[in-house]
């Protein structure tokens, strides 16, 4: 008979088919600890120097590089990034806190609220395009000044010196670029208040230059020099792109995003000492394409269409969130 069907069956602790009597009153239970011992060897006191048997922390407290990364311990994960964020600044080193409120200022129909901020004189102004005409706020939109049709059309871009406002509309032969101080502007003399350029498109202004698009033209504007094809960075046979988009100034250059077959789009560096020299930095493939281009934190950044991100590069490193 096997020997777990005897009488043995009764005893309290079995091991296999093999029971043993022992003295309950003596028995001791305990788990394996699941945490090792260890011994903290590094010149800086790390978060498990003290206790090892708390929980496992990991702190972070730079988070420059920004959101989109949801795991934080694969080896592709960078230390300065996080998953998401709403309503939270994160971009003072060894500090999380929130971002302003935020409340509706002004409501307008239009398709084209472009903004741009100035200062005339001692008083800042917030400028917005609406429709034809322009609007500016020195009390944050408790009021306004109507600036009325500035270009003769819808306004198709702003630009900003500091000082001046600059907008561009009007796409036929009448199309140009005009100087806006305050809340007035003038029309009479071509080259100094206004530059009259046919089907221009875009305006910017760029470590100090003054820079407008018509196609795939884009042109340099110079106070007392009426638009011109010889102060031209690239002419309107520069068939490597369909039209400019953005245009912005960094510390180490000047930067100009462009659409290509409606879609693709490139990044291109800007050499203002020797015109006509572009160089393409950044191509996109077909299926996304770059919609603008800002300065940000020292950091030219892109915003790209499919999926819906924001990319950038500081000096040579290029990045993507």
């Amino acid at each position: 008979m096997p020997l777990h069907q005897t009488v043995r069956d009764a005893l309290p602790v079995r091991l296999g088919d093999r029971k043993y009597n022992i003295d309950l009153t003596r028995l001791v239970r305990a788990t394996v600890d699941p945490i090792r011992q260890g011994f903290d060897t590094q010149g800086t006191p790390g978060e498990q120097s003290l206790n090892q048997a708390g929980v496992w922390k990991r702190s972070r407290d730079d988070w420059e590089l920004g959101a989109g990364q949801r795991e934080a311990d694969t080896p592709e994960s960078g230390l300065r990034r996080f998953h998401e964020s709403t309503g939270i600044n994160p971009w003072v080193k060894n500090e999380v806190s929130l971002l302003k409120d935020t409340e509706l200022a002004w409501s307008d129909t239009s398709a084209n609220l472009y903004m741009a901020t100035a200062t005339s004189g001692d008083t800042d102004y917030v400028y917005f395009c609406d429709g034809p005409n322009m609007q500016a706020s020195n009390n944050s939109f408790g009021s306004t000044d109507l600036i009325t049709d500035p270009c003769g059309d819808d306004i198709l871009g702003i630009a900003s010196d500091g000082t001046n406002i600059y907008v561009v509309g009007n796409t036929t032969t009448n199309a140009k670029i005009v100087k806006v101080t305050g809340t007035s502007f003038t029309t009479s003399t071509d080259g100094t208040d206004h530059w009259m350029l046919n089907s221009a498109d875009g305006v910017w202004v760029a470590n100090g230059y003054l820079i407008a698009s018509v196609g795939d033209r884009l042109t340099v504007l110079s106070v007392g020099s009426v638009a011109s094809t010889n102060a031209d960075i690239a002419s309107d046979s520069f068939n490597q792109v369909d039209s400019w988009t953005s245009v912005v100034g960094t510390p180490v250059g000047i930067y100009a995003l462009a659409t290509k077959d409606s879609r693709a789009a490139s990044i291109t560096s800007v050499s203002m000492i020797q015109r006509q020299h572009l160089t393409c930095l950044l191509s996109q493939p077909n299926y996304q394409w770059v919609k603008q281009l800002m300065l940000y934190l020292n950091t030219v950044d892109w915003l790209l269409s499919v999926p819906i991100r924001v990319s950038g590069w500081r000096r040579s490193q290029v990045r993507a969130t």
